[in-house]
């Protein structure tokens, strides 16, 4: 049988002991604000954000 192992547990740091980072754990760009999707919550579908939409050029990416 396999050993079972709590690797959640095993050499972590806790976020709280770390804050504020010098750098993000990870980072998101969206490149693009164009969606046809029409989902309840984004606010893409709304189009009131007040936010430019449209892809991103490759200059700026």
């Amino acid at each position: 049988m396999a050993e079972r192992r709590y690797w959640r547990e095993e050499n972590r740091t806790a976020l709280k002991d770390v804050i504020p980072l010098d750098t993000p754990y990870n980072i998101g760009i969206e490149v693009s604000s164009l969606c046809n999707a029409r989902c309840v919550y984004c606010a893409h579908s709304r189009n009131d954000h007040g936010v430019y939409e449209g892809n991103m050029t490759m200059d700026l990416f």
